[in-house]
């Protein structure tokens, strides 16, 4: 039975996020597990760290510190990634053996037998200066700064935008910005918002699950938290995994069947569409938003989005939502333009819009990490790193 001190389950924003920090914290004795499904509210995602939102212009709670947290935290993903997985380790690695004593081999000794004498890499990778390589090199960017233009839909946008600008916006935003009336209208102008950024969210998660399982820290497969996992004295048995582990944290975002064993929680989930759309002759390099927002992608491809429906909850598009997102589009974008994809997904909001962090409380070897709602590329790291030292120093989730 393969051993592993942390199982996540789920490679969303939340997991994903939570296995890096894992491995920054120098705790390698992990596995990812996710079901694989071919669209999901993470992998659907624009990716946009925004500091203002909504009809009011809500600053975003803690950003210029979360913000920080977030670029560093991408760019050293980017750095591993970018470097190619370590074939073995500097520092000290699990137990090759499992806490119990018996014949277990932990998921740090499975991959250095299995790693040592690879020398080429599937598409992304990772690893640190001081450490041996399979090759690597090159240089990948998955964040990028990105400013964000905010056009007002009305004049109370503008008085609230006034009334804030030189205090509670002071250093995030400029105003007057360039807009070019050929390509966009606005009769009421807008701002700029500089302090901003945006996730490619395909990459990051596809290129961090390639890591991942180069290092055999990944494992597709579909659990049944109620039939698959056995809480046992001396930790969490998957038998049909054949695994074993200290504990299992879920990050599985949105599900239509709560979890057993976090089910009080309270989920306030929406369903999304996003359009991607041919723009061609517009290069516009920044994310526009007005009621929605237009996010370039490359090549005259721009992502368009996001609407909100609490029903249903099936993840299929929806003939309304777009109908929706281009009437609004074409309220200021002038320039003609072509529809060449359309998805929906759920996004796991949890009431009060607050991520949900915890440890069961009969069963401490569960954890719980959700709710990060359209804020994921932002959040992740932090709560990420709360869960980490929480799990290894006992500090506190609150």
């Amino acid at each position: 039975m393969r051993y592993f001190d942390t199982i996540i389950v789920g490679q969303g924003f939340a997991g994903t996020a939570l296995a890096w920090q894992l491995e920054f914290a120098g705790r390698q004795s992990y596995l990812v597990i996710d079901r694989e499904p071919p669209v999901t509210a993470s992998r659907i995602a624009a990716g946009l760290i925004t500091p203002i939102t909504g009809q009011r212009l809500v600053k975003t709670e803690h950003y210029e510190e979360r913000f920080r947290e977030a670029e560093a935290f991408y760019r050293r993903v980017e750095d591993e990634l970018s470097e190619g997985p370590p074939t073995r380790r500097s520092r000290s690695a699990p137990p090759t053996t499992s806490p119990s004593g018996g014949d277990e081999k932990s998921g740090a000794d499975n991959e250095a037998s299995s790693n040592t004498n690879r020398t080429h890499l599937p598409p992304g990778g990772g690893g640190r200066s001081n450490e041996v390589r399979a090759g690597g090199g090159g240089s990948l960017r998955v964040f990028h700064r990105r400013p964000m233009l905010r056009l007002f839909q009305n004049e109370r946008e503008q008085q609230i935008f006034e009334a804030k600008q030189h205090a509670e916006f002071a250093g995030l935003v400029e105003e007057h910005p360039h807009i070019d009336p050929a390509e966009i209208a606005a009769p009421l102008g807008g701002f700029t918002m500089t302090t901003a950024g945006q996730l490619d969210a395909q990459a990051y998660l596809n290129r961090s699950r390639s890591w991942f399982a180069y290092r055999n820290s990944y494992e597709a497969a579909e659990l049944d938290v109620e039939t698959d996992l056995l809480i046992c004295d001396d930790g969490i048995r998957i038998p049909k995994l054949d695994l074993r582990a200290n504990r299992v944290i879920f990050c599985q975002g949105f599900l239509n069947q709560p979890n057993l064993y976090f089910a009080e929680v309270p989920f306030q989930a929406a369903q999304g569409d996003i359009l991607t759309l041919r723009i061609p002759g517009f290069h516009e390099h920044r994310v526009i938003h007005r009621g929605i927002w237009l996010a370039p992608a490359g090549d005259d491809l721009y992502r368009c989005g996001s609407t909100y429906s609490w029903e249903p909850f099936d993840g299929l598009p929806s003939a309304a939502a777009r109908a929706e997102l281009e009437r609004k589009l074409k309220e200021f974008l002038k320039l003609p333009y072509e529809v060449i994809d359309h998805r929906a997904a759920v996004r796991p909001i949890i009431r009060e819009s607050r991520p949900r962090l915890a440890m069961h409380p009969r069963h401490p070897r569960l954890g719980f990490f959700n709710g990060l709602g359209s804020k994921g590329a932002l959040l992740a790291p932090h709560f990420a790193a709360m869960i980490v030292r929480h799990v290894f120093n006992g500090t506190s989730l609150g």
